[in-house]
């Protein structure tokens, strides 16, 4: 077991289900609402205006999916690049690409490089593009949905290196 793993408390550690990395895993899915409210067990994180990804590294093969299973690596080879640069050999990932209008998510910018079909075009598009990561779905062999999203997201805080352009999601 990974030592990240191990390092989990007792309870969330006996959540974790041994399987195979799996070809695909649904997003979690988060509960937009207007209605303020405090909950001890709720977190809140920012909206970001982009497109949703899950990273699935299995090796030496690295694909980014949408929450729809399009093939994404085109369009973001430098996010391909830097999450095979990480030390884990085996994750699931979860979160969202967007680029910036000044200091703001833009979805119109964005756009410039969802529709691009060739890796060199997305690089010379001059829209510089960010991987938010908000939650680790698969870690080396364990399936870690059925563990808390506080434990998650201290997993992937260490499991992950978070150097541009991927940005770790804070929460409160």
């Amino acid at each position: 077991m990974n030592e990240l793993l191990k390092n989990l408390p007792d309870e969330a550690r006996e959540k974790l289900r041994e399987t195979g990395q799996p070809d695909w895993m649904n997003p979690m899915l988060a509960t937009l609402t207007d209605r303020r409210f405090s909950d001890e067990k709720w977190i809140f994180e920012r909206k970001l205006d982009g497109e949703r990804c899950l990273a699935f590294r299995k090796g030496d093969q690295m694909r980014l999916m949408s929450r729809n299973q399009k093939k994404l690596n085109v369009q973001y080879p430098e996010l391909v690049e830097a999450l095979e640069g990480q030390d884990l050999a085996h994750f699931i990932a979860d979160g969202e690409v967007v680029a910036f209008e000044g200091d703001v998510t833009s979805f119109a910018r964005l756009q410039d490089r969802m529709h691009v079909e060739d890796e060199e075009k997305a690089r010379q598009s001059g829209v510089a593009v960010y991987y938010y990561i908000f939650d680790l779905l698969y870690l080396d062999g364990y399936d870690t949905t059925r563990v808390g999203l506080r434990h998650r997201k201290s997993l992937l805080k260490r499991a992950l290196s978070f150097d541009d352009p991927l940005r770790f999601v804070v929460h409160r």
